[in-house]
């Protein structure tokens, strides 16, 4: 796979992106049928503000995909507050959705599919304490197969 590194990136921080998402690239790819012919642009944002100005998102976010491209804030801040792995494993999720599904899904189900595949959505309060007739988030998988 293609991968078009740009913004504030050194040579070494390319070389650590493309590592990165080399990785999740051989776990995902596969597991949603995809071949790797295809081009990836990922934005590294020289700074939260430059981040908040291209995404829009909130400043909680490390990365945030927008159909080909990719932004991440800075590697340091990812790596300091411990995310660096689960943001590029994440936001490469939803890139493949994309590939999938092109702009068809819906945010919800796009955001709850990747929150369930990196496995984030087990640290969440509604994995784990059940609301009156909703079906537990382990028990969902079975349900939606019509198998008790």
């Amino acid at each position: 796979m293609e991968y078009r590194i740009t913004g504030a990136a050194d040579g070494e921080e390319r070389q650590e992106i493309e590592t990165l998402f080399n990785g999740a690239e051989e776990e995902f790819l596969p597991r949603f049928e995809l071949e790797s012919n295809d081009r990836l642009n990922i934005y590294l944002c020289k700074d939260l503000q430059e981040f908040l100005l291209r995404t829009g998102v909130s400043c909680w976010n490390g990365g945030h995909f927008v159909r080909r491209t990719l932004y991440l804030q800075r590697l340091a801040v990812l790596r300091e507050r411990g995310i660096l792995q689960q943001t590029v494993t994440h936001e490469f999720l939803h890139y493949c959705i994309w590939r999938k599904a092109g702009n068809d899904c819906p945010v919800w189900l796009n955001e709850g599919l990747v929150l369930n595949l990196t496995g984030e959505a087990q640290s969440m309060d509604c994995f784990h304490k059940p609301t009156p007739g909703r079906i537990p988030m382990p028990n969902l998988d079975k349900f939606l197969r019509g198998k008790d």
